[in-house]
């Protein structure tokens, strides 16, 4: 566990742990759990079918804004790990979190949905999104230019594509939740 300030802002305390079928967790869960909590998941595809991971983070975090998505590798502490899940947890002191999601049936609905969620997300304390996409029914550029048309130039947009090992295995984390074709987004924002 690390509490740490970056850039003079907001204390904040992290955690990361990793979960693979051989070893279970990598450490217990953290005392996080609050309405101000942010959990990152990037999971191995075939937690799609074996959801039980995935189903003890929302268990055990049930107050928490949980985000997340698909990867056919992750990262934890400095290491590759396949067929696993990666798992960052933030506690933040005061910032605000937010949460919204739009459905994405195909590339040129990819715009709007990013609009739907700016839309989800104004706020004028809003200072970030993080923004996991479907990158099968979502065309990434469109989905940016919604969100930038719906937020003030000064919130920084950053995120990524959920991945699988085929596009058919691609899926997001909402609260917990396994979805296909979604966009999710965090809004944070001063407390």
């Amino acid at each position: 566990m690390r509490t740490f300030s970056p850039l003079d802002i907001e204390e904040q305390t992290t955690e990361a742990l990793s979960y693979d079928r051989n070893n279970g967790w990598s450490k217990p869960f953290p005392e996080f759990d609050s309405g101000n909590t942010l959990v990152v998941v990037f999971a191995a595809h075939e937690y799609c079918e074996s959801p039980e991971p995935l189903l003890e983070i929302r268990k055990y975090f049930p107050e928490s804004k949980i985000i997340g998505c698909s990867s056919p590798v992750v990262i934890c502490d400095g290491s590759l790990l396949e067929g696993a899940i990666a798992v960052g947890i933030i506690r933040f002191e005061t910032t605000q979190i937010r949460l919204a999601s739009a459905a994405v049936n195909n590339f040129e609905t990819s715009r709007t949905a990013g609009q739907q969620l700016g839309e989800q997300l104004t706020d004028p304390d809003l200072k970030g999104v993080l923004v996991f996409s479907d990158g099968v029914t979502t065309e990434a550029t469109e989905l940016v230019r919604g969100l930038q048309e719906r937020l003030p130039p000064e919130v920084t947009i950053a995120g990524g594509l959920a991945s699988g090992h085929t596009l058919d295995d691609t899926w997001m984390i909402c609260d917990g939740e396994r979805r296909c074709c979604m966009n999710r987004c965090c809004g944070l924002g001063a407390g």
